[in-house]
């Protein structure tokens, strides 16, 4: 899975990596949490990029609305053309959520050791992802939300988790983001585990289970 990144760049910086118009600015964070605001790249039929903010979790266009019982925060790419709250976004709704890195977590016999895992590039990180527009139906709230897609871990994540996000990389970006391409066979193409020698791990500070914690000593190499 994936419940746990950090997007700690000036907001300007993304924009340009992922060449996309700006949208407003926000914090930077070490410690990015379930029902958190997740920066994110979207396409226009024009093929325009804009960074928007979606609230993470899922929440379908057809439901009731927010249930904190289900969280969606990450959607299996195995599953994403039978389960009905991903199916009509992954048509037509898919996005790159921005990130720096991301955490994950491996058992061990003292309890959970948190790993923090990036591009050893250094660059900024585009995980694959779906969005949706609820709006309720007296008009009186509107939510934009969005989910990460995961998928089976490549040979560096398998030691720590066995899932891992789908990391797009940028020569797929246009494609994946292209709203005129709603074909599901050539869109799960895309969802395969990037190559291991692309990546870094080591292990951090379990002060990052928390949720309150922030600061760059989270990521820093224990």
């Amino acid at each position: 899975m994936c419940g746990r990144f950090t997007r700690s760049r000036p907001i300007e910086e993304y924009a340009e990596h992922f060449q996309a118009a700006l949208t407003q600015a926000s914090s930077p964070s070490y410690n990015v949490c379930p029902s958190d605001d997740i920066l994110a790249v979207v396409a226009e039929p024009d093929q325009s990029r804009h960074l928007t903010w979606f609230h993470w979790g899922l929440v379908p266009f057809w439901s009731q609305g927010p249930d904190r019982r289900f969280s969606m925060i990450n959607a299996r790419a195995e599953t994403l053309t039978e389960k009905p709250a991903y199916r009509t976004a992954f048509r037509q709704h898919r996005c790159l959520v921005v990130a720096d890195g991301f955490y994950e977590w491996q058992a061990t016999g003292d309890g959970k050791q948190p790993f923090y895992i990036r591009l050893k590039s250094g660059e900024p990180m585009a995980m694959a992802g779906l969005w949706d527009q609820w709006e309720a139906k007296d008009g009186s709230q509107s939510i934009s939300s969005a989910t990460i897609i995961t998928i089976t871990a490549n040979a560096l994540i398998q030691s720590i988790h066995d899932r891992m996000p789908v990391i797009v990389p940028l020569e797929n970006a246009q494609s994946w983001l292209d709203p005129g391409l709603t074909d599901t066979r050539k869109l799960t193409e895309y969802l395969k585990p990037i190559d291991a020698n692309a990546l870094e791990a080591w292990p951090v500070s379990p002060r990052v289970n928390s949720p309150t914690h922030q600061g760059a000593d989270l990521i820093r190499p224990i």
